[in-house]
């Protein structure tokens, strides 16, 4: 493990040692010669410090992945054939691909799900392309609808 000398030359750095070391009520550090050099009590703490930083970098890393997690509730709908077939599935993989999120079925006719669709009840819809309602929701390219 390569030493890293300490220079002295952040004020912030050296103010928060002398807090330590006045919080502890020992001396850390041997300022009376260059380069400043561990005491006997640095040295000892010193594997408790990397213990911390290890810690400390551990939190962070896991909290930036909690951070990038998909969490939360899609409310899926679909026609009862599709539901038979993809619901299955779809809940057996997202249990593993996606711990974060739960699926809620909901199974209808394929004319109710749009109807759900446009009023929220649902966030998905899985229906075949034809009969279409609304034609606001279709066009010849687009074969699902989504919110």
């Amino acid at each position: 493990m390569r030493r890293r000398r300490c220079t002295g030359r952040s004020p912030g750095s050296a103010r928060a040692v002398s807090e330590l070391e006045r919080s502890l009520g020992v001396q850390l550090f041997d300022r009376s010669h260059h380069p400043v050099s561990l005491t006997a009590e640095g040295r000892a703490l010193l594997p408790h410090a990397r213990g911390i930083l290890r810690h400390l970098r551990a939190a962070s890393e896991e909290a930036g992945r909690a951070a990038h997690r998909v969490r939360g509730r899609v409310r899926l709908g679909a026609y009862s054939s599709a539901a038979a077939h993809l619901f299955p599935l779809l809940f057996e993989r997202s249990v593993t691909q996606f711990p974060g999120i739960e699926l809620a079925p909901w199974e209808g006719a394929t004319l109710e799900l749009e109807a759900v669709l446009i009023s929220g009840d649902i966030d998905l819809a899985v229906r075949p392309v034809l009969p279409a309602a609304d034609q606001r929701f279709w066009s010849s390219a687009t074969p699902a609808v989504s919110r």
